[in-house]
């Protein structure tokens, strides 16, 4: 079973890929994208302090992988769910229960001042022909909500077999990493490295100062051999196509990662803290262009 949900990942994500390269309007966009869908982060050194805070960083993605791993895991609990709504005995008994005249008065007293009454739990719960259904209820159960249910996971887990949740690939030294980046920009699966510089070779935890940095493919980050444009005109540099590249190309969003990461791993604490950053800030001006 898992190899056949598997399959069918793989195809839905074929499919979807050949679709956005495929499609002129869409390819910029998708290779704009796909690095931070399908690609990886590569780090450096591979120490046992690296791997605490990587690990750290990328609790993003292994919360993504657990719901993947949920919303595959219905495709075998699924039927079970549906056989027990259907036929088991204890929900039968419920049923009959409903069905009481004495059991649906008290009922009612109890659920007075909710939505709900002892027919509309009985209507849920109900199993049979929709011709049977007694008159005056929605045409709504328990069948729906499991039809429902099982169109979102699946759709759910098509989507994230799209991602690459397994992000973080180790180098052993910055040289290395940097040869791995260069395969992978061949075929444009390359996030960003991390290359950690302060650290001990065999520590088990990161100093109380750390020092990273990120590198990049020049084209999705901004280039630091200048302070000017050649062709430069007042006003700040906001525009969100060809500005930016801080965010639209993952940097920031990779910072933010490796820098709650890192602080997890020193302070122990599970809260999120809130980051805000900016850019170069630019002067008031009057654009009377």
């Amino acid at each position: 079973m898992a190899s056949k949900i598997s399959l069918m990942g793989e195809i839905v994500t074929l499919t979807l890929v050949n679709t956005l390269e495929g499609t002129p309007g869409l390819r910029y966009i998708w290779n704009t994208f796909k690095p931070l869908l399908q690609g990886k982060v590569l780090y450096t050194p591979d120490t046992p302090a690296v791997r605490l805070m990587m690990k750290e960083a990328n609790s993003t993605f292994h919360a993504l992988a657990m719901l993947k791993e949920l919303a595959d895991l219905w495709d075998e609990l699924g039927p079970r769910v549906w056989d027990f709504l259907q036929n088991s005995s204890q929900v039968n008994s419920l049923r009959a229960l409903l069905a009481n005249p004495v059991f649906a008065a008290l009922l009612n007293q109890r659920l007075n001042g909710t939505q709900w009454t002892a027919s509309l739990l009985a209507n849920f719960l109900y199993n049979g022909p929709p011709k049977g259904r007694p008159p005056g209820l929605p045409p709504y159960d328990w069948r729906n909500a499991y039809n429902s249910t099982t169109g979102i996971l699946k759709l759910l887990s098509s989507f994230l077999g799209c991602l690459d949740l397994n992000k973080f690939e180790a180098a052993p030294t910055e040289s290395r990493l940097v040869g791995r980046a260069l395969e992978l920009l061949q075929n444009g699966t390359f996030w960003a490295g991390v290359v950690f510089e302060n650290l001990q070779p065999n520590s088990n935890q990161p100093p109380p100062y750390v020092r990273y940095k990120i590198r990049m493919d020049i084209d999705d980050a901004e280039r630091t051999n200048k302070v000017k444009e050649r062709l430069w005109s007042p006003g700040a540099r906001d525009n969100s196509f060809n500005d930016l590249r801080y965010i639209w190309g993952g940097f920031a969003y990779l910072q933010d990662m490796m820098d709650h990461g890192i602080i997890r791993v020193q302070t122990s604490k599970t809260q999120p803290l809130g980051v805000f950053a900016q850019q170069m800030p630019y002067p008031c001006f009057v654009n009377d262009a």
